[in-house]
């Protein structure tokens, strides 16, 4: 979705292919450490689109389990967070070091 508060991070590891080591790029999608961006663990784009999810729910020995449809889960978040973007958030960050 293009949020900001992630990016693609570069990294040239070291690999060993029949006992030679050469050096390759891989990437990693991370979010910003020094930024005060905190997950919300799905809690919030749960709630936002609880209503429009169907969830079945069972019994599961002293817990439950869930479930739902995986597409309709990636629609009504990409809905959702073409809304707001800080919606995987706990909330909007305060500290920013990306470009808006």
């Amino acid at each position: 979705m293009g949020v900001p508060y992630r990016y693609h991070k570069e990294f040239n590891h070291p690999i060993a292919i029949d006992n030679d080591i050469t050096y390759h790029n891989f990437y990693l999608y991370v979010k910003y450490l020094n930024s005060d961006v905190k997950n919300s663990l799905n809690k919030r784009i749960f709630n936002a689109i609880s209503e429009d999810l169907k969830i079945a729910t069972f019994n599961m020995g002293r817990s439950n389990i869930s479930s739902y449809s995986y597409n309709d889960f990636i629609s009504l978040t990409t809905k959702r967070m073409t809304k707001d973007k800080y919606i995987w958030c706990e909330n909007t960050p305060n500290f920013k070091p990306w470009r808006e």
